[in-house]
């Protein structure tokens, strides 16, 4: 089953368990991923290309969440937590920064890479091999192993 039906199917879920939060963010999600298989024409789109807008989702959300706390406002945090943790659980978990180390000094390793040139090329095959990898302190960590 993909993860477009998974998700699918956990809204059902959601509606028969009368889960109203649960249901509308599921909702929205199953809708996203609708829309962009619609715009590919496709009828249903890869686990690669689901996660890949979950992601995106999961980036907003925390953009909201910072708007929110910035804002001050407790209702719209709760809201944004609540969506940030349904999105996490269709999305691999996000590796500890020791491990984003560890993989990043294989892939150095393994691309025999010396100078910051060699930067962007690193921080593909990292992205590749783990898309949840926090990205920014990742590229503080290659310039520093690279410079």
């Amino acid at each position: 089953m993909s993860l477009q039906e998974t998700i699918k199917k956990d809204m059902f879920q959601a509606m028969k368990a009368r889960d109203a939060k649960r249901k509308a963010t599921l909702t929205y999600l199953s809708s996203e991923l609708k829309r962009v298989a619609i715009d590919k024409r496709v009828d249903i789109l890869s686990d690669d290309e689901s996660m890949a807008i979950l992601q995106k989702q999961l980036k907003q959300q925390k953009e909201s969440l910072d708007a929110a706390l910035t804002a001050n406002r407790a209702d719209l945090e709760a809201t944004c937590r609540f969506e940030m943790e349904v999105i996490s659980e269709y999305l691999p978990k996000a590796p500890t920064e020791a491990e984003s180390q560890a993989l990043a000094d294989a892939i150095i390793a393994e691309l025999g890479a010396t100078e910051m040139k060699d930067m962007g090329r690193v921080m593909s095959e990292v992205t590749k091999k783990c898309p949840m990898v926090d990205k920014g302190k990742l590229s503080g960590y290659v310039k520093s192993r690279l410079s």
